[in-house]
């Protein structure tokens, strides 16, 4: 009874995600299952997880017996294709001499002055599409383009930028108790 109703609230919950528009409703789609259905099937121990597949029929189409993508299928595919060769690697630098988290340190927070790193990034989606405007001005931070090219290139910078971290000039004039091995905004190096 109890598996019941969590089961049931996690449907609930999964009704509640916006799914972006090339997908459809899931009352149009194949009914969402679960690992529980799925376990059953393959005579494992059943739980409750909820997971609302992709179906096949949902990206294929049969045309004159040959299956092609779906238009809004293949559109998806071309779109995630650009971005691969459209990345940004970007730096968020601070906007103010300042007290600023540090999400990997000894310490929770950090002073820098403005023009410092706070952290590196990759992105295919460019400033919007990965910061708000408020979170930047909340934060006191700035968005620093350093390099476009592929996401290969890009994450490429990154790691260099995040590993070499150390040695920057900002870095080693801090006090020894107060250098960082890594950007106070990189949570880790991968």
């Amino acid at each position: 009874m109890w598996i019941d109703l969590q089961e049931k609230q996690l449907r609930q919950k999964l009704g509640e995600i916006k799914e972006p528009s090339f997908y459809r409703k899931e009352e149009e789609t194949a009914e969402a299952r679960t690992f529980e259905e799925m376990a059953e099937w393959k005579g494992e121990q059943k739980t409750t997880s909820v997971y609302a597949g992709l179906t096949f029929d949902e990206v294929v189409e049969w045309r004159e017996g040959t299956p092609m993508l779906k238009k809004q299928w293949q559109k998806r595919l071309e779109k995630e294709r650009e971005e691969l060769y459209a990345a940004e690697q970007y730096a968020l630098l601070a906007n103010e001499n300042r007290r600023y988290p540090c999400l990997k340190c000894q310490k929770p927070e950090v002073y820098l002055f403005e023009n410092e790193v706070w952290k590196y990034g990759v992105t295919k989606k460019g400033q919007a599409g990965r910061y708000t405007d408020e979170y930047l001005l909340e934060m006191k931070l700035s968005y620093h383009v350093q390099k476009r090219g592929t996401i290969l290139e890009c994450l490429e910078e990154e790691k260099l930028k995040i590993f070499n971290y150390p040695l920057l000039p900002e870095n080693l004039a801090r006090t020894e108790q107060e250098r960082l091995a890594r950007p106070p905004g990189n949570l880790r190096t991968d």
